[in-house]
């Protein structure tokens, strides 16, 4: 069966009316875009057919094309899904296969089924299918040699690797080399888990209103890092750490919002991004954090919640979220039962063991002063799967904080 058998025919007047039909000019908004309203309120960004194909053509110098099949989990109204999942796509003349839920089973049976070259994805999807990679292997008895050839496969090989998980290669269609990963932080560990698995790991990073504005190479991964800008985009940094960029991707305004759109610009024209980074020797780029997100102390000091949630992650803890519980004091919460991506005889101990390590990475004014769990099954979150801190501070104030 194909499209034909089941879709009608269109009438006369309908291919009339689409023949006479004026098309978009490329600096024409084509659709309106709704910021996700992590960190405030949901604004409507005008996307043109320039401000795609800008981006795209960054993701192809990225990603040159070839015999691609993609499974994503995105939604259509995300920029990345637009932008790598269906415009990408189209150009590089892959095919992507969507998919509407995070049931590990229900996407590990799409890849296997599209027999999946490349996924795009958030990193929470990332680690829902590890979780469930490894606990299958419990599962079947392979436990302690899978974690025994996760020690190894650095020192392999990709394709050495992919001999060494030929099992869950097999289970997941046997094709599957690329992941596409942006939209929130993912953890280095989690990265290098993926890659111990013969399975490259390409991070990129951009946002509704800038589209792509950096990415790594599909020959250069290095973790914590998000990338390389190419021209005709510029990135800079003001006094403060922000990113802020301008180019051809950017967009020119919100929808009937002249305030927002005003607030949105440095004096001379160029986009702020609301992240603050830096970059390496390389010119590769680091996030910090969220300037919205920062979180400033009685003794003049500041604290990015993301780089006390990365030393916890180092710890071993999955998708910890920090906050302030009160002037000065730092706190973590964190989902009972999914906190560690190996489940601990004793949740408790282990928390309190990677608390105690995680502190001793961080400065004296970054330091976790109390925990306790979050009081229900999952954060509150975006349509894109991100945390959405505020509304996770609101609900854990006046909770009872465990030192």
């Amino acid at each position: 069966m194909d499209l034909d058998d089941i879709v009608d025919a269109a009438g006369p007047e309908a291919v009339a009316a689409l023949a006479a039909r004026t098309p978009a000019g490329p600096d024409e908004p084509i659709e309106i875009l709704c910021t996700s309203g992590s960190t405030g309120s949901p604004k409507g960004v005008t996307v043109t057919q320039a401000m795609l194909l800008a981006s795209t053509r960054r993701c192809l110098e990225a990603i040159p094309a070839g015999d691609d099949r993609f499974v994503s989990i995105l939604p259509l109204s995300h920029i990345m899904e637009q932008v790598a999942g269906l415009v990408y796509a189209v150009a590089a003349g892959a095919q992507t296969e969507y998919i509407t839920t995070l049931r590990p089973d229900v996407i590990a049976a799409a890849i296997r089924g599209h027999r999946a070259t490349a996924l795009v994805v958030v990193p929470q999807v990332l680690e829902l299918l590890f979780v469930a990679i490894r606990r299958e292997a419990d599962r079947a008895g392979s436990g302690a040699s899978f974690r025994r050839a996760l020690r190894i496969a650095p020192f392999l090989p990709m394709t050495a690797r992919r001999r060494l998980f030929a099992k869950v290669h097999a289970a997941l269609g046997g094709e599957l080399r690329l992941v596409l990963c942006s939209a929130a932080h993912l953890s280095p560990t989690l990265q290098r888990e993926w890659e111990a698995l013969g399975v490259v790991v390409v991070q990129g990073y951009g946002s509704t209103e800038a589209g792509l504005v950096c990415a790594n190479d599909r020959g250069r991964t290095p973790v914590d890092r998000v990338g390389w800008t190419r021209p005709p985009l510029e990135m800079r940094f003001e006094p403060d750490g922000e990113i802020v960029v301008r180019g051809p991707s950017v967009f020119a305004g919100y929808w009937e919002d002249a305030a927002s759109t005003a607030a949105a610009f440095t004096p001379d024209g160029w986009y702020r991004t609301g992240d603050v980074g830096v970059v390496d020797a390389s010119g590769a780029l680091r996030l910090v954090g969220r300037t919205r997100s920062l979180i400033a102390m009685p003794n003049g000091l500041n604290v990015h919640p993301e780089d006390v949630e990365a030393a916890l992650m180092a710890e071993g803890l999955v998708e910890p979220v920090v906050y302030e519980a009160e002037p000065g004091r730092i706190a973590m919460t964190f989902r009972p039962g999914a906190a560690f991506g190996e489940e601990p005889a004793d949740e408790a101990a282990a928390m309190a063991a990677a608390v105690r390590a995680a502190n001793r990475r961080l400065a004296a004014h970054q330091r976790i002063d109390g925990r306790a769990p979050f009081p229900e099954p999952d954060f509150p979150r975006t349509h894109t799967r991100k945390v959405r801190r505020g509304a996770v501070a609101d609900r854990m104030a006046g909770a009872t904080l465990i030192r």
